[in-house]
C-alpha cells in the first residue's frame, strides 16, 4: 500500500541552492533532448531514452530517474505540442504562427515544472529530512506537514 502525502520542503539556503541547481540542469537537458528530436524527426519517448539518455545522465550529472522524467516530459511536450496542431490551435498549416510552432524545437525554461517521485527522493522519517538522490542536497530538508507531531517518526505518528 502506498502512502500519499502532501509536504512542503523546508530546505537550508545551500539545500536549496542543490534542488535549483537539479531543476536547472533538468531544463537544460530537456532542451537538448527536443533538439535532438527535432533534428533526429522523433518524438517517441522510448526511441529518444535510446539515443539521449546516456548523454542526459553523464552531461548533466543527473539520477537514471531524473534522466527518465527529463527525456519523458520532453515526449510529452512533443506529443501536446502535435495535438494543439492537429487541433488548429496554432491556425492552420502553412500559416505562420502553425509554422514557427511546428518548424522549432520545444524549448524549457529554467524554472519549468520537473517530476520529482519517491525514487527520485531518499525519505528520512525519523530525522524528518529529504534527500535528492542525485548527490546535490547536502543533509536532509526538513520536512514540514500538517499534523505532524513535533519528534514524531512521521505521518503514522500523529494524524
Amino acid at each position: 500500500m502506498k502512502l500519499v502525502v502532501r509536504v512542503k520542503l523546508l530546505p537550508t539556503p545551500v539545500q536549496a541552492a542543490a534542488f535549483e541547481a537539479t531543476l536547472h540542469a533538468c531544463n537544460e537537458a530537456a532542451t537538448w533532448v527536443s533538439t535532438t528530436a527535432t533534428e533526429a524527426k522523433t518524438i517517441n519517448n522510448r526511441a529518444l531514452r535510446d539515443r539521449t539518455y546516456a548523454t542526459v545522465k553523464e552531461r548533466w550529472g543527473l539520477g537514471a530517474q531524473a534522466a527518465q522524467h527529463t527525456i519523458k516530459k520532453t515526449a510529452d511536450a512533443y506529443t501536446t505540442l502535435r495535438a494543439n496542431l492537429k487541433a488548429g490551435n496554432c491556425g492552420r498549416p502553412g500559416a505562420k504562427r502553425y509554422e514557427r510552432a511546428a518548424g522549432k524545437p520545444v524549448v524549457f525554461r529554467p524554472e519549468s515544472a520537473q517530476p520529482y517521485d519517491d525514487r527520485m527522493l531518499s525519505w528520512q522519517r525519523i530525522a524528518h529530512g529529504v534527500d535528492l538522490d542525485d548527490g546535490r542536497a547536502a543533509e536532509g530538508c526538513g520536512v514540514h506537514r500538517a499534523g505532524w507531531a513535533t519528534g514524531s517518526g512521521g505521518p503514522t505518528a500523529a494524524g
